[in-house]
């Protein structure tokens, strides 16, 4: 047997290895909360980044990610919580689902209005069940409901992804490229859903140049 074929199954083992450590529920409090589907908890002395399994919260920057911050803050910051390990996603970081005293934050950022189930992602029995809350908070207008169309966040990240390219291919590699309405005059940046409108034609290399030519920062994007 080779020294390569040795190392592998060695890396195999650990990978299932991995694997079955993480499928064991655990304990440990919070120690910070990054948004509203992610925390960081305490285990075995170390911080332990945790995603919240088949949701999605609004990213920073975001409209309404401050609020479902907020939400799973004083749902579970600084306390002890327990988290049952679905998956790991792409960086090796757990992906579950988090109770407190009982109680699943998954769920209530859900119930709540601060977080869409992720259709994608959530392929167990009870995300039919999370569905119906997020159709009732829907229908409520609860959190970030109140909005006519909020844009789920993974569509804003790829959007963002594609249009930072884009504008960094423009740019010759350097910076960000800002997108002016010439009708509204108001300019937006590549994760705003309105940089690439029909009246986005002019195109300023910094939000001074955008401003002295008395263009507005846009309201929802704020670049």
């Amino acid at each position: 047997m080779t020294k390569q074929s040795i190392k592998s199954i060695l890396f195999l083992t650990f990978l299932i290895c991995l694997s079955s450590c993480n499928a064991q529920a655990w304990s440990g409090k919070v120690v910070g909360v990054t948004d509203g589907d992610t925390i960081k908890v305490l285990k075995d002395g170390k911080h332990v980044k945790v995603n919240l399994y088949g949701i999605d919260a609004p990213d920073k920057g975001q409209p309404f990610g401050r609020q479902a911050k907020k939400f799973t803050t004083k749902f579970a910051a600084h306390k002890t919580v327990k988290v049952e390990p679905v998956d790991l996603d792409r960086n090796g970081r757990i992906v579950g689902l988090v109770t407190v005293y009982g109680k699943s934050l998954n769920k209530a950022i859900i119930r709540s209005g601060y977080a869409w189930v992720n259709r994608d992602s959530c392929n167990e029995s009870f995300c039919f069940e999370w569905a119906k809350l997020e159709n009732l908070a829907k229908k409520s207008k609860s959190g970030l409901w109140i909005q006519h169309d909020p844009i789920p966040p993974w569509k804003l990240r790829k959007t963002k992804n594609k249009k930072s390219i884009n504008s960094h291919r423009l740019r010759g590699g350097k910076g960000v490229i800002y997108h002016g309405n010439r009708r509204s005059y108001v300019f937006h940046d590549p994760s705003c859903r309105y940089y690439g409108c029909q009246k986005c034609t002019e195109l300023f290399h910094s939000r001074d140049e955008a401003i002295n030519a008395r263009y507005r920062p846009c309201e929802v994007c704020n670049p």
